[in-house]
Formats: C-alpha cells, sequence, structure tokens
C-alpha cells in the first residue's frame, strides 16, 4: 500500500474518535440539534423538522475562534471559521455543562494548532483531559 493511502486510512479512522457529543435540550428545540466534536472536525447537525437536517462540519484547523454564552441553566455555543467570518455557526440550547465543556475543549484544540501540537497519538482520554485543561479560563 502506498503512504499517501495509509495516510488517508489513519485519518479517517482518528475521526471516528469522538471526543465530545451534545444535543440541545428539548422542548425549548422541538428536534434536537447536535454537535459533535472529534480529532479531525467540529459538526453541528440543525434539525429543522422531521427527517430533515443541515450539516456543518468544519476543520478543527480551520476554526479561528469559539464562544460560549451560558445562563442558570442553558448554553449557546459560536464558531467563527474562515469560511464564515461574518456567518459564525451557533447551536442554542444546550445544557450549561456541555455547552462550557464544548467551548472549553475547542478552544483548547484551538491552541494545540496554533502551537502545531500534533494531537493524532495523543490516547482519546488523555486528549479529552488536556484539551479541556489548555482552554479553560481563569473564570472557570
Amino acid at each position: 500500500m502506498d503512504k499517501g493511502k495509509n495516510k488517508l486510512y489513519d485519518v479517517a479512522i482518528k475521526a471516528h474518535d469522538i471526543l465530545f457529543t451534545a444535543n440541545s435540550v428539548f422542548p425549548f428545540i422541538l428536534f434536537p440539534d447536535t454537535i459533535t466534536i472529534d480529532r479531525e472536525k467540529v459538526t453541528i447537525v440543525h434539525r429543522p423538522f422531521f427527517r430533515m437536517a443541515k450539516i456543518v462540519s468544519v476543520r478543527i484547523h480551520d476554526l479561528l475562534n469559539v464562544e460560549s454564552d451560558v445562563g442558570p441553566f442553558f448554553g449557546t455555543v459560536h464558531l467563527t471559521s474562515r469560511y464564515f467570518l461574518n456567518n459564525p455557526e451557533s447551536i442554542n440550547f444546550l445544557w450549561r455543562s456541555e455547552a462550557a465543556k464544548a467551548q472549553r475543549l475547542l478552544q483548547g484544540y484551538i491552541i494545540a494548532q496554533h502551537e502545531n501540537v500534533n494531537c493524532s497519538n495523543i490516547p482519546i482520554d488523555e486528549l479529552i483531559v488536556l484539551l479541556d485543561d489548555l482552554g479553560r479560563g481563569t473564570s472557570d
């Protein structure tokens, strides 16, 4: 097998390593939206109606900023990437703790990418802890 094919297999296998997933809270969103973070990308699935979905996937490398708005019960995560600078992607009505965790993991990943850290060989449990710690702000 050639080198390119091996690399593609490795990337495809590691993309199945889910670091985090959360759904928006029913009944505030009738058809719950989902955010999923894996080693390669973040995917947001908006469900406007039964058996319908708008799926947005962004490579972690292309994320520029992640923000979260949290209230007493719920939170919202806003993502800005190179490809939707003027129209950030958001997922609303996550549980407060899930919105905060998604923000910390993604912020940690952005920092790691900026520092050229290769996260592909770090075991998934360790990676989650390290990214969460790296993305944690001083007010958490």
